[in-house]
C-alpha cells in the first residue's frame, strides 16, 4: 500500500490507492469519521482514492482524524505525519475580520487624503472652478 498524506491545521488529505473505485470502502471511511467533534467538511474521490478532512482546529487535530483512519484501516498503519506549524492564535475569525477592516480603512482614508490634496492644489492654483471640481 503507498499512502500519502499533506497536512496543514484544519485541513487533512490522505490518498489511499486501495480506496481507488471502492464505492464500499469510501462508505465505511464517512461511517468511521462520522460523528467526530470538530470535523466540518469531508470529500473524498473515488478516482484518485483521496480523503480530505477539513476540520476545527479548536475541536480536533489532525493526529486524531488520521488514528481513526488507521483504527478503521482506512490507511497504512505505518502512516506518519509530520508535525504541523502551529496557528497563532491571532488567526482567529475576529482578528482576521478586525485586520480587513483596518486594511480597508486605511486605504478608504488614503483615498480620500488624497482627492484631499487635489482639490487644494487645485484651489491654490485657481483652478478648481474651470475644472468643476468644486
Amino acid at each position: 500500500m503507498s499512502d500519502h498524506i499533506h497536512h496543514v491545521p484544519g485541513r487533512l488529505r490522505v490518498r489511499n490507492p486501495a480506496l481507488k473505485n471502492n464505492a464500499e470502502r469510501f462508505k465505511s471511511v464517512e461511517e468511521s469519521l462520522a460523528g467526530m467533534t470538530g470535523i466540518q467538511a469531508l470529500r473524498l474521490n473515488s478516482l484518485t482514492g483521496s480523503i480530505v478532512v477539513n476540520y476545527d482546529i479548536h475541536h480536533i487535530d489532525g493526529a486524531a482524524i488520521l488514528m481513526r483512519l488507521k483504527e478503521h484501516r482506512h490507511v497504512d498503519h505505518h502512516l506518519e505525519m509530520n508535525e504541523p506549524l502551529p496557528v497563532p492564535e491571532e488567526w482567529s475569525w475576529g482578528s482576521l475580520a478586525v485586520n480587513a477592516g483596518q486594511i480597508v480603512g486605511k486605504a478608504v482614508l488614503g483615498t480620500l487624503l488624497e482627492k484631499a490634496f487635489l482639490l487644494t492644489c487645485a484651489l491654490v492654483r485657481g483652478q478648481a472652478s474651470k475644472n468643476n471640481l468644486l
